[in-house]
């Protein structure tokens, strides 16, 4: 009795099963019916809703804050991350240079620094100078209309010149007067023990109203020498520190001129003086040039793609090479990247460094359902194939369209559950800010 039961079941299993193939391949043997009765309507609809999709590109929006990057959308961090950002302005661009030798605090070294720090002076850009995109010591606070404390903070700090100068690091600030460093240029190394021992003691016993910490001496060093008495008789490197202002639209700009003059320019170094260089667009540069690596990768990828496609949809011979179907089948999965990128802007998605793999798993995906239309073509039977060619297009997709709907589907669903898992990314993320 159970088995009579079981096999009724299965039994319904199977009729609903065939009748739900039954009802799909006639919807694709109608949908390739009517494609091949109206090729050019067909053709003209697609490519204007492939046009329409792709000027979502004029949103294109970039994202390289690791937060927004791989931080899930309900996190606190998110939250504490926003809250920051409303409450505390990030005004700072630095740009940094390290100038490492056998000993940094010899005349020779400190001279070529301070050469290297007028030149970076004198770097003009786009007509703005250093004095125009600098932050100053008062830049990070709100203007007087935002704030109520600001009237207490310039009383405060009336009484210290540095409230209105540029921001910047330097070992030789110990020797600058005026903004001029020629005493930087008669120093002997006497001198330079002494003046360099005085300022990291004087700043380490300095207990006044106001204590600057980016005028201390002893961070800018590393792999200080001292001798018995006390004093600093060497040092291994130094790092010199120039602080732009964010939203000057000058700082990009005077950013590149930095890094020309510091890493590319002909001045010549003692033996032994090495010098590097980065700045705040240096991260964005390189994401930038990654990407264009990506390109050229990607063209590579696409041009081997549509060699293999003309030889295994083509024939061997002069009539059935089939070259211009592969260009339009490639062409297809380029137009479905444009289209598909420009709806994720529509939708207010924006672009991230793991982005630029997309278009590869795209362009498998296409070609392979192009591999299928193909054979199902080539499997039609000799007495269809004497049929019109709207009917041999019906009977083609009949074959062929349940398979790559399938397969779509399937490609969907494995893409949407890898957006919702966020334990990798978490681990990714705190790989990299050293969390645990």
């Amino acid at each position: 009795m159970a088995t009579r039961k079981q096999s009724t079941q299965w039994k319904w299993f199977r009729d609903l099963s065939a009748r739900w193939s039954t009802n799909f391949d006639l919807t694709f043997y109608r949908i390739g019916r009517t494609i091949g009765t109206r090729p050019v309507l067909f053709l003209l609809l697609s490519l204007a809703l492939c046009l329409a999709s792709s000027l979502g590109l004029l949103f294109w929006k970039e994202e390289v804050d690791n937060v927004q990057l791989f931080m899930p959308v309900d996190s606190h961090v998110r939250r504490d991350a926003a809250w920051v950002e409303r409450n505390f302005r990030d005004e700072m661009r630095f740009e940094s240079v390290i100038v490492e030798a056998e000993n940094v605090l010899t005349p020779t070294v400190l001279a070529s620094i301070a050469e290297l720090e007028i030149a970076v002076r004198g770097i003009v850009a786009a007509g703005h100078n250093w004095t125009d995109v600098c932050a100053r010591y008062l830049t990070w606070f709100p203007d007087a209309k935002e704030s109520e404390v600001t009237e207490e903070i310039h009383e405060y700090m009336k009484d210290y010149e540095f409230q209105d100068n540029c921001i910047y690091q330097s070992v030789l600030r110990i020797w600058t007067s005026n903004g001029t460093m020629d005493a930087v240029f008669k120093l002997d190394q006497e001198a330079i023990i002494k003046n360099i021992t005085n300022a990291v003691n004087g700043t380490k016993m300095s207990h006044g109203k106001f204590s600057n910490v980016l005028e201390k001496v002893e961070p800018l060093l590393s792999g200080i020498k001292w001798d018995s008495q006390g004093n600093i008789i060497g040092a291994k490197a130094t790092i010199l520190s120039w602080i732009l202002k964010k939203t000057n639209r000058w700082s990009p700009e005077w950013e590149l001129e930095f890094i020309q003059n510091v890493l590319f320019s002909n001045r010549s170094l003692p033996p032994g003086v090495k010098i590097y260089a980065v700045s705040t667009r240096s991260y964005l540069d390189f994401l930038h040039q990654v990407l264009e690596n990506n390109q050229t990768v990607l063209f590579a990828g696409f041009t081997l793609i549509i060699v293999y496609v003309v030889v295994m949809l083509g024939r061997f011979n002069v009539v059935e090479q089939r070259v211009y179907l592969s260009l339009l089948g490639v062409s297809v999965v380029g137009q479905s990247i444009l289209a598909s990128y420009g709806l994720c802007f529509y939708m207010g998605f924006f672009w991230g460094p793991v982005h630029p793999i997309l278009p590869f798993l795209l362009l498998g995906v296409g070609v392979d359902n192009s591999f299928v239309i193909m054979q199902c073509l080539e499997n039609v039977s000799k007495e269809d194939k004497c049929t019109s060619v709207p009917e041999r297009l019906g009977r083609t997709l009949r074959q062929a369209g349940v398979s790559i709907t399938v397969t779509s589907l399937t490609d969907i669903v494995a893409f949407a559950i890898g957006t919702s898992t966020v334990s990798t990314l978490l681990y990714r993320f705190n790989s990299m800010t050293g969390c645990q």
